[in-house]
């Protein structure tokens, strides 16, 4: 579970995140043995597109300083806010220092920073771009993941509702900090709501599809319909390899789906249910029975009676009468 931000909820939050990675700064060159990387928002970077930014940098070296702050133990080094991936990028170039802007700040700052310039990164993908709105606002919000959900949901539920149900919500002070939040954003809060928000609960093996940005979002929100991992598995790795349209992961889906459906299992017969059918069946077959086959049959009777028997006695020693064999 993430923790929770500690900054008051109120407009002035959101101009400080918008504009905290903007304050003028001189860049100084830093050693790149010293910059420590901490926990980043990004886990994954292509690694073709990274090599295209190293050989950019060897040529013509880096316009946008990285965001560092001086380490809290080890006082010779500085830990990385933002800019992980011009980072790795420089040491793949193999420079040996790098710009970078030092800002004295603490957790919650160091926080919102990198927050706001993840979101803004012009190469975000869907996942990134989904969980780092999310982050955002559980920040700017103080709230959890699932209580950020809740609040957009009502927010979506109050804009189809009537007057009166919209204006009580949206006199919220946290509702209307959302809503100045995407006003500010490329994407429209019912967008957010009812297409992202789902992204965030996919199964693991989806996310992982993703998050590497292999499989639009919009083909694994139909591919996540699959119940049986193995299943989705096929279905992820052929929708990649052979580059399936979004009409083609439906079809596939759907023929999935309608071939798992199985009719509802038939009720378990009870004991006299049983009965009642060898009954039936013996009363045809009994005058065309052998004396081996009669014999048989009785003797599996007499065995039928004797439990009967048997369970009588055992109910009347308990409450002196006989129960009802259901």
């Amino acid at each position: 579970m993430k923790p929770k931000a500690t900054r008051p909820v109120e407009r002035g939050n959101i101009d400080n995140l918008i504009n905290m990675d903007k304050e003028s700064s001189n860049p100084t060159f830093i050693d790149i043995n010293l910059i420590v990387v901490a926990s980043q928002h990004r886990k994954y970077f292509d690694e073709e597109k990274l090599n295209a930014l190293a050989t950019n940098i060897k040529d013509n070296g880096i316009f946008t300083p990285i965001i560092v702050r001086p380490h809290k133990t080890e006082t010779d080094k500085y830990e990385l806010i933002s800019g992980e991936r011009r980072l790795l990028a420089a040491k793949i170039a193999e420079l040996s220092t790098i710009p970078a802007i030092v800002k004295e700040c603490d957790d919650t700052t160091a926080k919102n920073i990198q927050l706001w310039e993840n979101l803004n990164r012009e190469d975000l993908n869907a996942w990134e771009e989904t969980r780092a709105i999310m982050d955002i606002l559980m920040s700017i919000l103080d709230m959890e993941q699932s209580e950020v959900i809740t609040l957009l949901n009502q927010i979506a539920n109050a804009r189809t509702s009537d007057d009166k149900t919209y204006n009580n919500v949206i006199v919220n002070p946290k509702v209307k900090l959302v809503l100045d939040f995407f006003a500010q954003t490329s994407i429209t809060c019912e967008s957010y709501t009812m297409n992202r928000v789902p992204l965030l609960s996919l199964p693991s093996d989806v996310t992982e599809y993703l998050a590497t940005g292999k499989i639009e979002y919009t083909k694994l929100l139909v591919i996540k319909r699959i119940d049986n991992a193995f299943v989705r598995e096929e279905v992820l790795e052929r929708t990649y390899d052979e580059k399936l349209s979004l009409t083609q992961v439906k079809e596939i889906v759907a023929s999935i789906q309608a071939t798992s459906v199985k009719k509802k299992p038939a009720k378990e017969p009870t004991i006299i249910d049983r009965y009642d059918g060898i009954k039936q069946r013996l009363r045809k077959v009994h005058k065309s029975m052998s004396p081996k086959n009669q014999k048989e049959i009785s003797k599996i009777i007499t065995q039928f009676e004797n439990a009967i028997a048997k369970i009588e006695d055992e109910a009347l020693s308990v409450d002196g009468s006989v129960a009802e064999i259901k």
